[in-house]
């Protein structure tokens, strides 16, 4: 709510001497009172001019000290003058009425309404601490304390002023959103830091409960508490996600989870996870996995940059996605990710994936392709990684598909400067002093006559 203040400044004065008035305001409030600053939020001379009183107050609800066992959950605009015999100017009245339905607004108050306050403690306030108090959304300085500000003319004018804010009230699409969703009373509860504010594309407001954002494409959308402190995190409308646009956070088939659709990536949560972020292409890649019912799961972080700076990766319940502008995005997950993370990850031999899991030809097992050599996997022989010349002589020799088989060891040193890995019916050397590699069959046993 707002509270109306004057100062005791007499009237008629030149606007030349505003900035001084202002300064011996600050000299009172600040070396007299020992106050951090001014205590009104706001100053209004009688040409119309705003001023900033107490800093910050035009983008923050900061406290004052205005309104003594009243300054939080309200700010004060004081008129410059004595108005105890004398109107407010016209030009004052009107800047005070723009002043108000622009802060109230931005909250959803209502001019012409009621708030009620709790009493803190003040030796001035009429009401004992702790008292609940029910005032106009727009009062004066006597209704809190005892005092005679902002004067009799100007109290007087109050009922005036309210119709004169209310008049001036801005509507936006997320006001009459807020509005249908029960207002203060509902899901949201109140407006917290900025109240509504302009965005780039459109506009926002941050609650107890959540948030609203709005754009002419999306239209007013609404996300919990939990989905609004992710999307905040990751840059709200001007980050990766771009505005939601789906009716609302809605409950997954499952039963336990929850996702929202948002212009450019999603996120989800679940009890066990939290609510997380995916955009871009690792988006499109979880997307076309199926999301939280297909092979991955729920995510169980946002989409975070790996320490080469290149790679972007976003873990899951059962696996990962892995991106690179070079390479796109792939999944891994299951044995092959087992073998993988053993190796170091990307930091590892292998380096990023290249391709996704896939099945084997023959359908039993399961193989994949990264910067620097492959995992195969077959039930009989477990997950091994081939890499280097290795892997480029068993892809000659068609994989799995040839007469080697699946691989049953890792790449491992037999001699000085020679590596080998060993499968199925045979094994492939790799001499790293002559790059030469040696493909050795396994001898088939001679039958017996």
């Amino acid at each position: 709510m707002g509270f109306v203040h004057h100062t005791d400044n007499a009237n008629g004065y030149a606007a030349g001497d505003v900035p001084g008035i202002i300064r011996s305001i600050y000299a009172f409030h600040v070396q007299s009172n020992h106050w951090c600053d001014i205590g009104y939020n706001f100053l209004v001379d009688r040409f119309g001019r705003i001023f900033e009183g107490r800093y910050g107050g035009t983008a923050l609800p900061v406290i004052g000290a205005h309104t003594g066992a009243f300054n939080t959950d309200t700010f004060a605009a004081s008129m410059i003058g004595n108005f105890s015999t004398v109107a407010p100017p016209t030009a004052t009245l009107n800047a005070m009425a723009d002043l108000y339905a622009w802060k109230l607004g931005s909250y959803y108050r209502n001019p012409t309404g009621k708030t009620v306050l709790v009493a803190g403690v003040f030796a001035g306030s009429r009401f004992p601490t702790g008292t609940r108090v029910t005032f106009n959304t727009v009062s004066g300085h006597r209704d809190a304390d005892f005092t005679a500000c902002p004067g009799d003319r100007a109290y007087a004018l109050l009922p005036t002023l309210r119709a004169m804010i209310a008049a001036r009230l801005p509507h936006s699409a997320v006001s009459s959103r807020y509005a249908t969703l029960g207002g203060q009373a509902g899901v949201l509860g109140e407006p917290i830091l900025q109240g509504e504010r302009i965005v780039p594309g459109g506009l926002m407001t941050q609650f107890q409960g959540g948030s609203l954002t709005w754009s002419s494409a999306t239209g007013a959308r609404r996300l919990s508490a939990p989905f609004a402190a992710t999307y905040l995190r990751v840059g709200g409308p001007t980050g990766f996600l771009g505005f939601p646009v789906s009716r609302d956070e809605a409950t997954i088939a499952d039963g336990h989870g929850r996702s929202a659709r948002f212009q450019r990536g999603f996120i989800h949560s679940s009890p066990a996870t939290g609510a997380h972020e995916t955009h871009g292409a690792i988006a499109d890649r979880y997307a076309l996995l199926g999301f939280e019912s297909g092979v991955l799961g729920y995510p169980q972080n946002d989409v975070t940059t790996r320490p080469d700076g290149v790679g972007r990766y976003s873990r899951f319940d059962r696996g990962y996605i892995f991106y690179t502008p070079a390479l796109g995005a792939h999944e891994v997950y299951g044995v092959v990710l087992d073998r993988w993370r053993a190796l170091g990850f990307e930091a590892g031999v292998l380096g990023y994936p290249t391709t996704d899991p896939a099945p084997t030809a023959d359908t039993v097992g399961v193989y994949q392709h990264f910067q620097n050599g492959s995992v195969f996997w077959s039930p009989a022989t477990g997950p091994h990684e081939v890499r280097g010349a290795i892997r480029d002589r068993y892809s000659a020799q068609s994989w799995e598909r040839g007469a080697l088989g699946y691989p049953t060891s890792d790449e491992r040193t037999v001699a000085l400067g020679v590596v080998q890995t060993d499968f199925q019916h045979g094994s492939i050397s790799w001499n790293l002093m002559t790059g030469g590699t040696t493909v050795t069959p396994t001898p088939v046993p001679t039958p017996l006559p």
